[in-house]
């Protein structure tokens, strides 16, 4: 159903623009009035009960009608079925005097000319809020009413646009549209509480990142994380998914809540393909700004999950919480760039369209069986869509011993005890290592290496163990989760000095 905004100009040509801009967002239809005559005549027809000209939004230009008519915002606060619509001024020009006046006037938003993307997004989400609240309204009015003061109406119709303006504020910039319709659609639902649902559960982390971030600044830290974010939670959203929340670089989401999915593990998988090949326009962007190279793990679990409004009386926030959350931070926990991990659960509600490189089980702390997991690279059916390729990343042998020595990473605290070893071959996201001590698969680790026993080579390097030799197994294959200049610089050095790669 569209919503009539009722648009004040007395510029033809300026209001036959606005015109087309919000007749073309499908949702929005304007009536255009030139003069005070016309709008006494629109206000008469309203108030007699033609409900086709129903306004949800009165827009004014301020320089051609407020400043002519300034007595014209009193005809429409004078008119009963008016009050509680929401009236927002145009302007040439921003200072903060002038939008003091236009407060004072009764403005719920003071918007530039032209009119913008935002500007329009702001009057679709005012007028549908009025229609959303236009309850409360009358119960606002007839308060209003038995007050008798002109001024208390005012105030009160100040307030209510306020609110709704700071709801949209507030909740469209740290949730979805989905999320802020269903919190604004259900009222009892904005209580504390929620339901139990079955969804598939994203979690979504950077490699590295936390030590990355004590080596450059405060704001290449917080340009990174904007860009890789911004791209990140449009992905999602594309593909029905619902961002509940930023953990520094951690992105928590979920599939088939609150809006329903015809199958929401197919859109996860699709969403987290389309995530790890879009971290090629990630890095070039960090590139061009001069910044490190990132790289992000992907986990998917689906299982009954809590989701609703969780908190206080006084503060709560849209959450999901549950063995599944639990059992999703852990699965990515062991992922490594580029990789998505997805749980067996998951995979069997995919009708076998999940491409699947391999299957492997994973213990988690608190819960006596392991978890069954796979790593995907790909989807069949009607989304077909692959994991890129992400370039030769084959072992060469070192031609000269190196010395290393790894040290396990424990919730993310450096273990103080040294692992000797040797470098036997090295990639640029890999190193095949025979230490002195067996280590698990999935270990984290640091490691740096050395050359007649002083460090100097590389140092720093955080990496994940994903492979153990099965007749030695003291001989492994680390990921490098976080590679170094000096990490870099070393590999390249040595895949010169070689005349053939071995296979890894």
């Amino acid at each position: 159903m569209e919503r009539n905004i009722w648009v004040i100009h007395k510029n033809k040509q300026e209001i036959i623009l606005l015109q087309q801009v919000i007749n073309q967002t499908g949702g929005l239809r304007a009536f255009c009035m030139l003069t005070k005559e016309m709008v006494h005549r629109g206000i008469e027809k309203y108030t007699k009960g033609d409900k086709k000209i129903a306004p949800s939004l009165i827009v004014m230009d301020y320089d051609t009608v407020i400043l002519e008519h300034p007595d014209i915002m009193n005809d429409i606060s004078r008119e009963d079925s008016l009050l509680g619509i929401p009236v927002f001024f145009l302007v040439s020009e921003r200072t903060n005097e002038l939008e003091e006046h236009c407060y004072e006037l009764g403005a719920a938003a003071v918007l530039m000319k032209p009119l913008n993307r935002l500007g329009i997004l702001r009057m679709e989400r005012a007028s549908y809020q009025y229609e959303m609240t236009k309850n409360y309204e009358k119960i606002m009015l007839t308060q209003a009413t038995e007050l008798k003061a002109a001024r208390e109406i005012k105030h009160l119709n100040e307030q209510l646009a306020a609110r709704n303006d700071l709801l949209y504020q507030v909740f469209g910039r740290y949730f979805s549209d989905d999320v802020v319709q269903d919190i604004l659609q259900k009222p009892t639902d904005a209580l504390i509480g929620g339901e139990k649902r079955a969804v598939t559960v994203m979690m979504a982390d950077l490699r590295g990142f936390t030590a990355l971030s004590g080596k450059i600044s405060p704001e290449t830290v917080t340009n990174m994380l904007n860009y890789y974010l911004g791209i990140m939670t449009e992905i999602i959203m594309k593909y029905r998914g619902t961002v509940i929340e930023f953990v520094g670089d951690e992105i928590l989401a979920v599939f088939g809540a609150p809006a329903p999915s015809a199958c929401p593990e197919d859109d996860a998988l699709m969403a987290s393909i389309t995530m790890q090949n879009s971290m090629e326009e990630v890095n070039r962007y960090n590139k061009e700004q001069g910044y490190p190279v990132l790289e992000m793990g992907i986990a998917l679990h689906r299982g009954d999950v809590v989701l609703g409004n969780i908190g206080s009386e006084r503060m709560m926030r849209y959450n999901v919480i549950g063995a599944t959350v639990n059992q999703c931070s852990r699965i990515e926990s062991y992922s490594v760039g580029g990789q998505i991990l997805m749980s067996v659960e998951t995979i069997q509600h995919m009708e076998g369209i999940a491409q699947v490189k391999r299957f492997f089980q994973l213990r988690s702390k608190g819960n006596s069986k392991p978890i069954k997991v796979a790593t995907v690279i790909g989807i069949d059916g009607e989304h077909s869509a692959v994991l890129h390729n992400r370039g030769n990343d084959e072992f060469v042998r070192l031609q000269t011993p190196v010395s290393v020595i790894a040290n396990r990473v424990e919730q993310k605290q450096i273990i103080d005890q040294d692992i000797t070893g040797v470098v036997i071959a090295m990639s640029r996201h890999r190193v095949r290592l025979r230490l002195s001590e067996e280590l698990e698969e999935y270990t984290d680790v640091t490691i740096r290496a050395m050359r007649d026993g002083n460090v100097g080579l590389f140092s720093d390097v955080y990496g994940k163990v994903i492979e153990v030799t099965e007749d030695n197994k003291k001989e492994i294959v680390i990921y490098i989760t976080s590679v170094t200049d000096d990490y870099l610089n070393f590999y390249l050095d040595q895949r010169e000095d070689v005349t053939h790669d071995i296979s890894g």
